[in-house]
């Protein structure tokens, strides 16, 4: 089979080198994805998998099957795919990365079949302990296996790295340097239109959570799904799920008396790109304010609406959570300086602003806010333990029976000594003395299920 490849590897380099005589404008882009198979009979490492998790263009989380499951934490492989590097899509996005993590979404998701090669008889993996893998897809029963990793250099939606030495160099590289020819995508001179080309920083929740100091100040665009409405303030919480930490990062966006458009597009479960000002406030915390505008629509400025809405119908998500890990520590990979670095943060702080839930808390103790002249009178303040005695506090906002305010304010006695189960939002209290704590902000009597 080996020989075959190469004679038909060197059939191809030499139309390759006849045809770089003609003007791309006179001649047809070659498939080179459909002329590679894979040889199923080799020696190199392989199994059928199933995706768990779409990263970006060029990672991807995979269930290992059956026996070999134990071979990898979690029975997950995290794939880097060999011989290609997508522009970013998590993080500082960049033009086209949204393009390529589209694309091998879209293939892999209507695949029949996936295959990973590895490039020898191992799984090997990189620095960050992800495996460097080939991957396969195969689009019916009846089709021939294709290389996502060679269609990506083919369609111009990444570029090649490290590709020399490795068992597809050559056709990697015929794909590569014709993409160039044809001026393909990353290549061309077009602009990304999933891409924002303006004074803002494209980015994602993840970047902005884990880069105050840097993003403070400056006007960024990035993209959440909406999971709570808090119109009472002219505001909304949104947050977005990152693969490759296993968790949702969440921000809070103030658009205050600026929208003159499409208020009532800000619904539970939109996903909508927005454009604003980055402010670290001591009163109200790291957010989003200064709406101004949305980069993808068309029209003059006063026609534009300050977002846009993705999708529609998307599922909230309240991710359920121990205690000991809310109070714990989480590490997770951050770029910095063009290297991927390994940083320890506390749980409750990256989870700031994402919607959680807790089963099965007693609450030991309440605080009620009693100042007459406080907006507050009548919030609580539960203080509760978990089965192994770890302690949560949840703040409420002024609770009503059946979340009516024409009904009675909700007591401590509603909960005191209770077990019960919660959901609300993560949380920082500042007091006065300085001594500041995590908590979960509640909004509603329905989100706390006395058992």
């Amino acid at each position: 089979m080996k020989k075959i490849f190469s004679i038909l590897l060197a059939v191809v380099l030499c139309f390759s080198a006849a045809a770089a005589l003609v003007s791309c404008k006179d001649k047809e882009p070659i498939d080179y994805v459909a002329q590679w198979k894979l040889d199923l009979n080799s020696s190199t490492a392989k199994m059928e998998v199933t995706v768990k998790n779409y990263v970006d263009g060029d990672t991807t989380h995979f269930f290992v099957p059956g026996a070999m499951a134990s071979e990898f934490a979690n029975g997950v492989l995290k794939a880097r795919y060999l011989a290609v590097d997508t522009p970013e899509s998590t993080g500082a996005i960049e033009p086209y990365g949204q393009q390529a993590s589209d694309f091998t979404h879209e293939k892999l998701a209507s695949a029949e079949s996936i295959m990973l090669e590895s490039e020898d008889e191992n799984w090997n993996t990189d620095a960050n302990g992800r495996h460097l893998v080939w991957i396969w897809y195969r689009p019916a029963k009846d089709a021939e296996y294709r290389l996502l990793n060679l269609e990506l250099l083919q369609t111009g939606l990444a570029k090649g790295k490290n590709v020399d030495g490795l068992r597809y160099t050559e056709i990697c590289t015929l794909a590569y340097n014709q993409a160039i020819d044809f001026k393909l995508k990353v290549y061309s001179d077009e602009e990304d239109p999933k891409y924002y080309y303006g004074d803002a920083i494209e980015t994602d929740i993840k970047y902005l959570r884990t880069h105050i100091d840097e993003v403070n100040g400056k006007r960024v665009a990035f993209t959440g799904t909406i999971v709570k409405e808090a119109s009472a303030n002219q505001a909304v919480y949104v947050q977005s799920y990152d693969a490759e930490d296993d968790m949702y990062y969440g921000m809070y966006v103030y658009y205050g008396y600026a929208l003159k458009f499409g208020i009532s597009q800000l619904k539970l479960g939109n996903s909508v790109h927005f454009v604003g000002v980055a402010k670290d406030n001591a009163t109200y915390g790291f957010q989003i304010s200064d709406i101004k505008y949305d980069p993808y629509q068309i029209g003059t400025d006063e026609e534009k609406d300050f977002f846009k809405v993705i999708s529609t119908d998307n599922e909230v998500i309240y991710k359920e959570t121990s205690v000991s890990e809310f109070n714990g520590k989480k590490t997770i990979e951050l770029s910095i300086d063009g290297e991927l670095v390994k940083k320890e943060y506390s749980y409750a702080q990256l989870a700031l602003k994402t919607a959680v839930s807790f089963k099965n808390l007693k609450v030991v103790d309440i605080f009620t806010t009693s100042k007459e002249d406080s907006s507050s009178k009548g919030a609580m303040t539960l203080t509760c333990k978990d089965a192994a005695n770890n302690t949560l506090y949840i703040r409420t906002v002024v609770l009503y029976e059946d979340d009516n305010a024409n009904n009675p304010v909700v007591t401590a006695e509603k909960y005191l000594n209770k077990t019960i189960d919660v959901k609300g939002f993560v949380d920082f209290y500042q007091p006065e003395s300085g001594n500041g704590q995590y908590q979960i902000k509640v909004y509603q009597t329905a989100d706390i299920i006395v058992k």
